[in-house]
Order: C-alpha cells, then structure tokens, then sequence
C-alpha cells in the first residue's frame, strides 16, 4: 500500500514537473511570435515610410515639371492672341479695301507661324516605371494620369499634328505663291496686295487659320486650369505629407 501511494506520488510530481515545462515552453513560442510580430510590423512601417518619401520626393519633382508646363501654357496662348490679332489686321486691309500698310509685314511674316508646346514630363515617365500606385490618394493619381496622357497627348499628337497638317498641305504652298519673305529683315509681303484680295483661296485659308487660333485658346485655356489646379492638389498632399 505504502509502495503504490509512493508511486502516484511520484508520478503526480512528474506530471506536475511536465505542465511546468509545458506552460514555460508555451510561453516562450508566444513570446517568439510576439517578437516575430512586432519585427514585421516594424519593416511595415519602414516600408511605408520609405514609400510616403519616396512619394513625396516625385511630387515635387512632379510639382516642378507641371509648373513648367503651365508656363509654357501661358506661351502658347498668348502666341495664339498675338496670331489672331495679326491675321485679322490683315483681313480688315483685305475686306475694307484699304491700301498696303507696312506695318502688315510683321503679319504676313507670322501667317504660317504657332507655338507647339513642348512638355516637361521626365518625372511622370519616372513615376510609371516605379509603379503610378506610389501615389496613395486615387483622385491625385487619376488627375495625374489624365493630364498627361490625355491632355498633353492630344495636345501634342492630335491638337498640334493637324496644324501642321494644314500647315503643309494649305497654307505654306499658297503663301509661297503670294508672298515673299525677307531674309535680311525676316518680314514678308504679298508679291501683290491687290490682286490677293481677290484671291478666295486665300482669304479662305487666313480665315481658318484665324479661326483655329481663336478656338484654341479656350481649348489652351482649359487645360492649364486643370494644370493650376493638379499643381494646388499636389502642395496639398506635399504639406500634409511632410507633417
């Protein structure tokens, strides 16, 4: 009897030794894991934050480059003014009858003349190669996207690539035919002024030109007001992410 309490008792503290063990290695596994955790959240949050910089970084960049691009805007638009100015200088000697002044030789200079806007866009090819979902807000991503691809595209290779379309196949062969520049002065006349403004043809092809350069500035217009106001939504998210 003496032997078998013995033997329970010794087999209790055994069992008892073992739970010990147990509870002790049980919590060093959740120890581990809390570490494990903690650690990843750790490079978590180091990797976002390498992110945030490097977000904000190209938005600076990005701010630059839009700056740029809005003043070559303004460029563009008030070459289009001056252009329409001139071309309706030169309609109202035509259509009044009024005799050849010179001051109309600055004009027919520039008949044939516009600005093509040239746009800064290294870092937005920047932020397509890193992955556009650097940029964490959807509404700043999209107006980035659709500024670029969309309005500086069409700018560029529908807007500007028709100008010079027409350009080629109307006008610069029918002012070669009816005025003549000089070189030393870079000014031009018409080889006739009165039979020009008879010439239908002409008249015709300045009325277009005049009025392409007259429906463009709106369209100019519009475009760098979305510029001015993509540049506004960049500060803001280059403010609240530098707090």
């Amino acid at each position: 009897m003496i032997k078998f309490i013995r033997r329970i008792r010794k087999k209790l503290l055994s069992e008892n030794k073992f739970s010990r063990y147990l509870i002790y290695a049980i919590g060093e596994i959740i120890l581990v894991m809390i570490g494990i955790l903690l650690a990843l959240q750790v490079n978590n949050w180091n990797e976002e934050r390498k992110l945030r910089l490097e977000e904000l970084e190209l938005l600076v960049s990005l701010k630059s480059d839009l700056e740029d691009n809005k003043s070559e805007l303004e460029r563009t638009i008030s070459n289009f003014k001056t252009g329409a100015e001139r071309n309706r200088k030169i309609l109202k000697y035509i259509e009044e009858d009024l005799a050849y002044d010179n001051q109309l030789d600055t004009s027919f200079a520039r008949i044939n003349t516009w600005k093509t806007p040239y746009f800064r866009n290294s870092t937005y090819e920047t932020l397509k190669t890193k992955g556009i979902n650097i940029i964490e807000r959807d509404d700043l991503k999209n107006k980035i996207i659709k500024i670029y691809d969309y309005d500086f595209f069409n700018l560029v290779n529908d807007w500007d690539r028709t100008l010079w379309l027409y350009a080629e196949s109307i006008s610069y062969p029918l002012t070669n035919k009816t005025v003549k520049p000089d070189l030393i002065t870079y000014l031009a006349r018409p080889n006739n002024f009165e039979n020009l403004k008879s010439n239908t043809e002409f008249k015709n092809m300045l009325l277009w030109l005049t009025y392409n350069k007259e429906v463009s500035i709106p369209y100019l217009q519009s475009i760098k007001n979305k510029v001015t106001e993509l540049i506004d939504d960049i500060d803001d998210e280059i403010i609240k992410n530098k707090k």
